[in-house]
């Protein structure tokens, strides 16, 4: 490449990302996918997609667009089924950039999406960045939901990883590093085969944390195509509405008991041989231990019979809203101070200052 290009392709963001694609007969939804990925204001270095042995025009659609597109696309075939976790870790292998994105084939990226996220991993202790997506039907049309949005941008200070903000593979970007104790840790049979390493949503900002800080954006980048074929149920499992307080107590307990065996795991990887070099690993133990603490106290409060008995029993209760339709005795605002607890993770003691 002449000075001149290098250059151009430098000030242009190039050489800093990879889009890594993991596809399986996604001929359907690609070409938006593709286009949204040409359209956006700073340019990937590269795209690689592994194709886990489609049996429709995925291939071919991937091979037009190699020929076309404004930046190198390479293309894996496997020789057959390999599932959607290989499949993406061997997307992920073959990337050359500083930092992954990590991209379904059937999303639509918003223009903006790599400039917003490149801008929050400027910084050399940032490892990994995530942004909230719009959920949106097979035809592209808006629902009005929003995951995971927040109130505002924000930064987890090294080893404060919470497997209560989690991310979607699409919404993700993360550093070289953080790939490389990734791909360490999916050496160990042991993790691929846990509830952490089934799931890069879980797999990723774990790994992303023991390296450097997670940013997260409160802006949607994505438009998240839900529809009949997509290969998981996030964005369609949401909990119903207008549940009662006891059911949403014991959804909450059950959430809360599937973090808790995370963090358990957890501890017990960063205590492994197999990761190579991480900042801090005694450090994030401890925190990830103290996590462990309180979430188990917040089961055994979800859990108590007395707490959904009577909170069933106050009237003019309403949970979302945090409202009480009567004067509140101490009895009742600590009961509410103890649902929230559980419901939204507030401490008991913001619980009846708000109260």
């Amino acid at each position: 490449m002449n000075q001149a290009l290098a250059t151009k392709d430098a000030a242009a963001g190039r050489g800093d990302v990879s889009v890594a694609i993991a596809v399986y007969n996604g001929a359907r939804y690609l070409p938006a996918l593709l286009d949204s990925i040409i359209a956006q204001t700073v340019p990937p270095a590269e795209v690689v997609c592994s194709d886990d042995a489609s049996t429709d025009d995925s291939v071919a659609i991937l091979e037009r667009y190699a020929e076309t597109a404004p930046f190198p696309v390479r293309i894996i075939r496997q020789d057959a089924n390999i599932g959607i976790i290989e499949n993406f870790l061997a997307a992920f292998r073959a990337t050359r950039g500083r930092f992954i994105a990590y991209c379904d084939q059937d999303d639509v990226w918003l223009e903006t999406k790599l400039a917003s996220c490149l801008e929050a991993i400027d910084d050399p202790q940032v490892s990994f960045v995530s942004h909230a997506s719009r959920i949106v039907d097979e035809n592209l049309t808006e629902n009005g939901e929003v995951y995971y949005n927040i109130a505002r941008d924000l930064r987890l200070r090294f080893p404060a990883v919470s497997f209560q903000m989690h991310a979607w593979g699409h919404q993700m970007l993360f550093s070289r590093a953080a790939l490389e104790v990734l791909l360490a840790l999916y050496d160990d049979e042991g993790f691929r085969d846990s509830e952490l390493g089934d799931c890069f949503d879980y797999g990723i900002p774990f790994a992303a944390s023991l390296v450097g800080d997670l940013c997260y954006k409160k802006a949607p980048h994505v438009l998240f195509r839900r529809h009949a074929g997509a290969t998981s149920s996030a964005g369609l499992d949401a909990p119903a509405a207008g549940r009662d307080i006891r059911a949403r107590l014991n959804g909450r307990a059950e959430r809360l008991a599937e973090r808790a065996r995370r963090l358990e795991l957890a501890l017990k990887t960063i205590g492994g041989p197999h990761l190579g070099r991480v900042r801090s690993a005694p450090r994030s133990a401890q925190v990830h231990d103290d996590m462990l603490g309180l979430t188990r106290r917040r089961v055994r409060l979800a859990m108590a019979k007395r707490l959904a008995r009577r909170a069933a029993q106050l009237p003019g209760l309403a949970v979302d809203a945090v409202r009480v339709g009567r004067p509140l005795t101490l009895q009742s605002k600590e009961l509410v101070a103890d649902m929230l607890t559980v419901l939204f993770g507030a401490s008991p003691g913001r619980a009846l200052a708000e109260v």
